[in-house]
C-alpha cells in the first residue's frame, strides 16, 4: 500500500539538529532522575548540620586539583533504562518484558575496576529482578554488542515476567553489579512500574481515581516500537548519526503537546494541557541527543472484527501506554506521510494509498511509557561504598532566602557529610536540612580568584560544582555557577549543563595560564 513516497528524502530528519528548547520559549529544566526512586530517606525536616572545611576532612583543594586534571580517566557512568509498564500473564503463558530493561557503563574510570580486559564486558555480571514478587523472578543480564566507542558495556534482559497471582498494581526491579575485581553495585533500582493487564480503553482522562496514572502525560517520557512478523521488534532509536530501527537498542524521548497556533518555526510548547491527545500535533525529542523529529499529528490505529487496523477519527481522546499509534506528517508539497520502518533498520516517511482499506505494520507504532536514571560519579577510594539507594542527586538550584550569596540545592539522596565544592574551592558552608535539601555559601569572587592564585588555577568565571562525600567520592552536578565579573550586582547565576555539553566545558586547572 506504499506509493513512490517509501523513497522520500530522509536526509532532513537524520541530520536535525539539537532541538533548543530555551529558543522555542519553553521553560525546560533537564533533570537526570525526574522521578527518583521513593525508597531513599524521606524528605522529613531534621535538625540543620553545618559543615565547614576542616583538616580533618580527606579530600583537600591540591587533591582535588590532582584529581579533576584527570577527570575523564576517572569518571564512571551508569544509567537505567526502563520500561514504566508491564502486561501480566495469565495461566502459562509469559508475557515477557516488550520493552527490555537497560544498563550502560560510560567512562574510562571503570577500567581500574576490570584489570584493563579488552573483553570486559563478558566478564561483568548484572542479575535483575522484579522486586517483592512471590516466586522468583530474576534473571542475569545479556551483554548487547553495540558500535558505541563511548558505552563500555551495555546490558539488557528480556526474561522477566510478572503473573495475575501476584496480584500486584506496582512494582519495581533490582539488579546487581559485579564486576570481575570482585567490586560490587547493588541495589540498583527503577521507579515504580505499573502493571496492566491490558491497555486502557478509556476515552476521557479521570482525574479523580488512581487511573490518571493510565495516559500519556504532556512532556514526559516515553519509547516507541513496531512489532514484525513472528517476533521481531524494532524500537525507535537515536544517535549522533540520526533516527534508526533497532532491533537491540531504544530510546527515550520527551514528547511534547505543540501549540497548534505556531508553525515549527516558531515552535511553542502547550504547558496547559496536562495529557496527551490525539489527533494533536505532538513533537519528539530525544533525551540523549536533543535531535528531534519533525512536529507530527498522532493518530490511533484500531482494529476492526477482521483485525484489519484502520485509523480512527477521535479528537480528544487521551493517548494511553501500549496503544497502537502512527504519526502523521505533511511535507511542503502537501503529500500526507506516516513515520515507519525502511528496509529493515532504516527510518522513513511513507504514504498510504488507501488507509481506509488498512494501515500497513511499518507505521504501526506500540507506544509506552518509560524513564532513564542517570548516574555519574569518580569513585576515588573504590566502589564499596558506593549506594543507589542514597545516590546524591542535584534536580535544581535557586538562590536562598537567607540571601544572595547563598545556594539552595534540591534533589534527592542528599546525606549529611556532603560538601559542595566550586570547582577546587570548597563553599565556606555547607548546611545539611534534609534529604532533599541542602544549603552552601558562594565564595566571593576575589576570595575565589585568590584560591587560585595560590593553586596555580587559571582565573575563569564559569566554576563546575560538584558534591563530595566523606567516603571519598566525587559527583559532578549538571550545573556550572557563572561569577558576575562587574563590581555591583549579584554574584552570579547557576547555569543547566546537558550531558552531552559536559565535555566540552574547558576544566579551569587545565587550562592554559598566561
Amino acid at each position: 500500500m506504499f506509493s513512490s513516497a517509501d523513497n522520500f528524502d530522509m536526509g532532513s530528519l537524520a541530520k536535525r539538529p539539537r532541538f533548543d528548547e530555551y529558543s522555542a520559549q519553553i521553560s525546560y529544566n533537564y533533570i537526570y532522575n525526574q522521578q527518583f526512586c521513593n525508597f531513599v530517606t524521606p524528605n522529613a525536616p531534621v535538625q540543620q548540620q553545618i559543615h565547614q572545611p576542616s583538616t580533618n576532612f580527606w579530600l583537600t583543594s591540591e587533591k582535588m586539583k590532582e584529581y579533576l586534571k584527570d577527570e575523564k580517566n576517572l569518571e564512571c557512568v551508569l544509567s537505567f533504562s526502563f520500561p514504566k509498564v508491564f502486561k501480566k500473564s495469565y495461566t502459562n503463558e509469559n508475557r515477557f518484558i516488550i520493552l527490555p530493561p537497560t544498563i550502560a557503563l560510560e567512562g574510562f574510570g571503570w577500567n581500574k575496576f576490570i584489570d584493563g580486559q579488552s573483553s570486559a564486558s563478558k566478564n561483568i555480571n548484572i542479575r535483575m529482578e522484579i522486586c517483592g514478587t512471590k516466586k522468583t523472578n530474576q534473571s542475569f543480564m545479556d551483554t548487547i554488542e553495540i558500535n558505541d566507542p563511548k558505552t563500555l558495556a551495555q546490558f539488557q534482559t528480556r526474561k522477566l515476567c510478572i503473573t495475575s497471582d501476584e496480584q500486584k498494581n506496582m512494582c519495581r526491579l533490582s539488579a546487581d553489579l559485579h564486576l570481575p575485581n570482585g567490586s560490587a553495585i547493588k541495589s540498583i533500582q527503577s521507579g515504580r512500574i505499573k502493571v496492566m493487564s491490558k491497555c486502557s480503553k478509556k476515552t476521557k482522562v479521570d482525574t479523580s481515581t488512581s487511573g490518571a496514572s493510565s495516559f500519556i502525560k504532556n512532556e514526559s517520557y516515553i519509547a516507541l516500537f513496531i512489532r514484525g512478523p513472528g517476533t521481531v521488534t524494532r524500537y525507535l532509536h537515536c544517535n549522533s548519526a540520526g533516527f534508526s530501527a533497532s532491533l537491540k537498542q531504544w530510546s527515550l524521548f520527551k514528547i511534547y503537546l505543540v501549540d497548534e497556533r505556531t508553525g515549527e518555526n516558531e515552535f511553542s510548547y502547550n504547558s496547559e494541557e496536562k495529557y496527551i491527545y490525539y489527533q494533536r500535533n505532538i513533537l519528539l525529542v530525544d533525551v540523549v541527543t536533543e535531535m528531534s523529529l519533525p512536529i507530527m499529528k498522532i493518530r490511533k490505529c484500531e482494529h476492526t472484527k477482521n483485525k484489519v487496523y484502520k485509523f480512527e477519527n477521535n479528537f480528544d481522546e487521551p493517548v494511553c501506554p501500549l496503544h497502537i499509534i502512527s504519526f502523521e506528517y505533511v511535507d511542503p508539497n502537501g503529500n500526507v506521510l506516516y513515520l515507519g520502518t525502511q528496509n529493515n533498520v532504516g527510518i522513513g516517511w511513507k504514504s498510504l494509498t488507501d488507509p481506509s482499506k488498512g494501515i500497513n505494520n511499518e507505521v504501526k507504532w506500540n507506544i509506552i511509557s518509560a524513564d532513564r536514571y542517570f548516574y555519574r560519579f569518580y569513585p576515588i577510594n573504590g566502589l564499596e561504598r558506593i549506594t543507589m539507594l542514597n545516590f546524591p542527586i542535584v534536580l535544581t538550584i535557586n538562590k536562598a532566602k537567607i540571601g544572595n550569596e547563598w545556594l539552595e540545592f534540591e534533589g534527592r539522596g542528599l546525606t549529611n557529610d556532603i560538601q559542595v565544592w566550586f570547582n577546587t574551592y570548597p563553599s565556606p558552608q555547607t548546611i545539611y536540612r534534609s534529604s532533599s535539601t541542602i544549603a552552601c555559601i558562594v565564595p566571593t569572587l576575589a576570595s575565589y580568584y585568590k584560591h587560585c592564585s595560590t593553586f596555580g588555577i587559571t582565573e575563569t568565571l564559569t566554576i563546575p560544582l560538584y558534591l563530595v562525600t566523606s567516603d571519598g567520592t566525587i559527583f559532578p552536578m549538571s550545573f556550572v555557577f557563572v561569577y558576575n565579573a562587574k563590581e555591583v550586582g549579584e554574584i552570579g547565576h547557576v547555569k543547566f549543563v546537558h550531558e552531552i555539553d559536559r565535555n566540552t566545558i574547558e576544566q579551569p586547572v587545565n587550562c592554559i595560564k598566561y
